[in-house]
């Protein structure tokens, strides 16, 4: 038995998970979450497409939470075997440490990290969204974090939005197009007079309504979370377990 097969068997399930909410988002999408209609804006003479109404609020997807649960429990299985690997003794405090305050890592961590060795430490410290130059991976992680734990606590909230999925016809260029949350109103897309378009379509979606961050495409969002958190497993499997 490899010694990462728990770890592994974790991110599966979040995989599982991943394909659930896909399907969820695909039965929402068939109802029409929001229509779409067309007018010209009287001065400019622009075409603009917009949301009709107020959306149809998404339903909740409690299979978000168990996406993130697992993607996180795989972080502290990782750093159970990691403890184990470097011959310490882990425990009840054994955890994968993730802070977004130098002052909370500097203070928390260490025994969360008790029993690992300074190459463990170091490498699990670089991967800080407090101390990490790499953009979008601290911004998955921390939202790993986050939601992860809001989620024991309350439901996610989610919000439909506009993807940068649309088609229109005949073709063109668009003057402007929207992607984010949607209410009645929210201009999705807009054409100047002699671009007019006959047809008009955006996939809808759903984002978090909280911080850090609110507005993204949430299963996009999960979705790459799950790639860094299975590139981080083959990173410290690189590094500590070969």
């Amino acid at each position: 038995m490899n010694e990462l097969d728990g770890v592994r068997v974790k991110i599966a399930r979040a995989k599982k998970h991943l394909v659930e909410l896909k399907g969820g988002l695909d039965d929402w999408r068939v109802l029409e979450p929001y229509p779409i209609v067309v007018e010209i804006e009287p001065d400019s003479r622009d075409q603009l497409w917009k949301v009709g109404s107020e959306p149809i609020s998404p339903p909740a997807f409690p299979v978000i939470g168990d996406i993130l649960f697992n993607l996180r429990s795989a972080l502290d299985h990782l750093a159970w075997q990691l403890v184990l690997k470097a011959n310490g003794v882990p425990d009840h405090r054994t955890e994968f440490p993730i802070f977004n305050d130098p002052d909370r890592w500097k203070r928390e961590s260490p025994r969360k990290m008790l029993g690992m060795n300074q190459a463990i430490q170091d490498r699990i410290k670089a991967l800080q969204p407090c101390f990490s130059s790499h953009k979008n991976r601290k911004k998955a992680i921390w939202g790993l974090q986050e939601y992860g734990n809001t989620d024991k606590h309350r439901t996610l909230l989610v919000v439909p939005v506009s993807t940068q999925d649309m088609l229109w016809q005949p073709g063109g260029r668009p003057t402007y197009t929207h992607e984010g949350p949607v209410q009645k109103e929210t201009i999705l897309a807009s054409f100047a007079d002699s671009e007019y378009q006959s047809e008009f379509r955006a996939m809808a979606s759903i984002a978090f309504n909280d911080p850090p961050l609110a507005g993204k495409d949430a299963y996009l969002t999960l979705h790459f979370i799950e790639y860094v958190v299975s590139t981080l497993v083959d990173d410290f499997e690189r590094a500590f377990f070969q």
